[in-house]
């Protein structure tokens, strides 16, 4: 994107996820807070 005139990265960044895997699923927390999962 250095290329690209007017462009901020600091303005079109992706959000931040919590993201865990668990046996090949990929669980994803869209929350504010970082809440850790349970794992038992």
């Amino acid at each position: 994107m250095e290329r690209s005139c007017g462009f901020d990265k600091a303005e079109g960044a992706l959000p931040n996820f919590a993201v865990e895997v668990w046996q090949g699923f990929v669980f994803i927390n869209l929350t504010a807070t970082r809440a850790r999962w349970r794992r038992g």
